[in-house]
């Protein structure tokens, strides 16, 4: 097969003959949460916490507090934000390790309006086990399955009782996962290929990583996400951990930096690092960040003949939508540059 990345391809304008104020972007997490933004926060250790939470629920997005904490902590800030909002936007990550029974039971119990099973690779029997549990103790809490790549991957979660996939392995900015492993896929074809199988089973797709610009959101929703999970656009962000000496952090959770900081309880004991570290830069408030992606998608919904994201979807799946392959000089044209 043949795997592009959101870059490797552009869409081709449709026909417009609505005003950007029609477009609406409200969309399904999960087969039975509804957002009224498509946006997710990544639950990441400098990504999302309590402040972040707090922010995308009151804008309509979703927020994913991460588990890199005690569950004991993990579980007051869960408690927080459902009080402070809508508590079905705001959900908890969880591992597939039997040790994390206790941490599930916490966080439930806490008020967490979903799960997320957050592995980077979601294909194995400890994420099958895991859904099982959750459905057999939690019944009434959406679980978030992942991560996955094929569509017999997708098969096997939503089978099991998955009720919303996230998808991707290795596309994010400080994720070296496909370096290191020399495994998974180019995220737009990750995303295509799993959100038109789950599609059929009313499942929605979380597209997970490879996010740099609104642009590369409007491509996943176009592709067939119904949302998209952000971790380097938001960690500037003031709501988002990782101040460190004034400096502001983002790191990838299967990196050095967090196995050796009391992270390893997703990969265990022994582990090879798929992730690095980084420094970036101050972005100002997230209230800003989302008005900014919402604007910019409502533009971009215009420009392809969509007034939502249901709509977009259809024309998808009709062929009304149609994309192109770039070449490495359609792409250099593409993007902002300076003739000499």
């Amino acid at each position: 097969g043949m795997s592009f990345s959101y870059d490797d391809l552009i869409i081709l304008p449709g026909f417009v003959d609505f005003a950007r104020e029609e477009v609406c972007l409200g969309t399904k997490l999960t087969r039975n949460i509804v957002l009224e933004l498509p946006f997710v926060s990544s639950p990441m250790d400098t990504v999302t916490e309590l402040d972040m939470a707090m922010c995308m629920a009151h804008k309509g997005a979703a927020a994913v507090i991460h588990s890199n904490m005690p569950a004991e902590k993990q579980a007051r800030m869960i408690k927080e934000a459902a009080h402070g909002t809508d508590r079905e936007r705001v959900g908890a990550a969880i591992s597939t390790r039997a040790d994390d029974r206790d941490r599930i039971s916490a966080v439930c119990e806490a008020g967490a309006g979903f799960v997320v099973i957050d592995t980077a690779h979601g294909w194995s029997q400890f994420q099958l086990d895991t859904i099982a549990y959750l459905k057999k103790n939690h019944p009434g809490i959406d679980v978030i399955a992942g991560n996955v790549v094929t569509q017999g991957q997708c098969r096997d979660l939503i089978n099991a009782g998955g009720d919303a996939l996230r998808v991707g392995m290795g596309p994010g900015s400080i994720c070296s996962t496909q370096e290191v492993m020399a495994v998974g896929r180019g995220q737009a074809t990750a995303v295509w290929e799993c959100a038109r199988y789950a599609n059929d089973f009313g499942v929605p797709i979380i597209a997970d990583g490879g996010i740099r610009s609104a642009g590369h959101i409007t491509k996943a929703l176009a592709l067939g996400a119904s949302t998209v999970m952000m971790g380097r656009l938001l960690a500037g962000c003031n709501e988002a951990p990782g101040w460190e000496n004034h400096r502001k952090v983002y790191r990838g959770m299967a990196s050095k930096e967090v196995l050796t900081d009391g992270g390893n309880g997703r990969y265990g004991t022994k582990v090879v690092p798929q992730g690095v570290s980084t420094e970036v830069k101050p972005a100002g408030s997230v209230f800003d960040i989302l008005d900014f992606l919402k604007l910019s998608l409502e533009y971009s919904f215009q420009d392809m003949g969509a007034k939502n994201i249901p709509e977009l979807h259809q024309k998808l799946y009709n062929v009304e939508l149609r994309f192109e392959r770039r070449t490495t000089s359609a792409q250099f044209e593409g993007s902002a540059h300076i003739l000499k």
